[in-house]
């Protein structure tokens, strides 16, 4: 198995993508839609152990933040799951190699991950989900984008606390289980992603 690394996702130039065929996009989105499988599933399983070496070096809030994003990726693994076979494309997937090191440098790589998601993997698939015209395909990703930007900015916010392992971030984290949007210690009536009413929320609280 490889590392746990930057999926394989060469930008496209908005003209090319622009003239591609409904039937060339369809195709391109599946494809797309396995790669995001397999890079959020592989996510859920980094997070988790990301989470067991925070736990083990006394961050117990940075490590349920790592539990939360797990379950988000989990949700995102399984949206892109379901558009695959409704697409008509194969389910396989394999969990790349995760090196787990200190608990700042897995919160440093793991910001390191969103923003390329955030900043282009996510983007270009969706761009050609548009194209392909699968509003399933376009969904699921949009969900994951928009979370994976949330991750990004709650990961930055965690950073600042390494140098005190009992600072707490959050007490009580909150995860959509419809998108994976992620919430700290208070949440609103429906999540801001895809208004599922917050009673259905998963909670992660610290023991």
């Amino acid at each position: 198995m490889s590392e746990w690394r930057m999926p394989v996702n060469q930008k496209k130039s908005t003209t090319l993508v622009d003239k591609l065929s409904q039937e060339e996009a369809e195709k391109m989105t599946i494809q797309n839609m396995k790669q995001a499988l397999e890079c959020e599933y592989t996510a859920s399983v980094a997070y988790q152990r990301f989470s067991e070496k925070a736990q083990e070096e006394g961050y117990k809030s940075i490590a349920n933040l790592f539990i939360a994003f797990s379950i988000a990726e989990g949700i995102h693994a399984e949206n892109h799951s379901a558009v695959l076979k409704e697409m008509g494309g194969k389910v396989n997937y394999s969990i790349e190699k995760i090196d787990v090191k200190t608990t700042k440098e897995n919160i440093a790589y793991s910001i390191f991950k969103e923003k390329y998601e955030v900043a282009d993997f996510y983007p270009n698939f969706i761009s050609e989900a548009t194209l392909s015209k699968s509003s399933l395909a376009r969904i699921s990703l949009n969900y994951a984008y928009q979370t994976e930007k949330k991750h990004k900015m709650l990961l930055e916010e965690a950073l600042k606390t390494i140098n005190d392992p009992t600072t707490n971030i959050a007490k009580v984290f909150y995860v959509c289980p419809t998108c994976g949007n992620t919430y700290m210690d208070t949440i609103p009536a429906r999540c801001g992603i895809s208004l599922t009413e917050s009673k259905k929320f998963n909670i992660v609280k610290i023991l």
